[in-house]
């Protein structure tokens, strides 16, 4: 069975690095890390990802977007959060960040802000992420495609595997993911898929 290190985050604005999002949550796992906030945070957050500890073991990032913070990051303030309602799911971190930061510019421009870059606090830890070979941080060569499977207690697995397989079947770089409150069914998937 195959175990992924995976991320959860919050996407938000953040004053100092542009955002956080999946990448930046690293920095709770270092010493000391408000000395690593100048310069946008760059390039530390990219170094920080790519020490052995973090980039052996990462393989999965989860944003939530449910709710998106564009404004006043990163400590939450209700005025400037904006219901979005959606999940990024990747397997390339800086991507995944990336998506986080077109949501968070997606809301400062229909609120009339200006963008991260004209306040000269884009997140450039990104493009030197992509230098590091890190990931990619241009929206144009970022693939959007996969499917989420939610499946509740009492679903039958062979029907969540053959879900996930014919969403797996769209390409190389599709994701498919079974997301379950019960552990049970989801080991259940996991065998039957290890069998396909």
């Amino acid at each position: 069975r195959a175990m992924l290190r995976k991320i959860i985050r919050h996407v938000k604005d953040h004053g100092l690095a542009g955002v956080t999002a999946g990448m930046k949550n690293y920095f709770g796992a270092i010493h000391n890390p408000n000395k690593y906030h100048d310069f946008h945070c760059d390039p530390f957050v990219a170094e920080v990802f790519d020490a052995p500890p973090v980039k052996a073991k990462h393989r999965l990032t989860i944003l939530d977007a449910l709710v998106v913070q564009y404004h006043r990051g990163p400590s939450y303030h209700p005025q400037w959060a904006e219901k979005f309602g959606g999940l990024v799911f990747s397997f390339d971190p800086v991507a995944a960040d990336r998506v986080g930061w077109a949501l968070v510019e997606r809301f400062r421009a229909a609120k009339g802000l200006p963008s991260l870059r004209e306040e000269g606090r884009e997140p450039a830890y990104l493009a030197t992420s992509e230098r590091m070979g890190l990931g990619r941080a241009d929206m144009a060569a970022i693939e959007g495609d996969g499917e989420l499977v939610i499946a509740s207690g009492g679903a039958d697995p062979a029907l969540v595997a053959i879900d996930l397989l014919a969403q797996a079947e769209h390409g190389t770089g599709s994701l498919a993911v079974a997301v379950s409150d019960d552990e049970t069914l989801l080991d259940a998937v996991a065998e039957r898929l290890a069998g396909a």
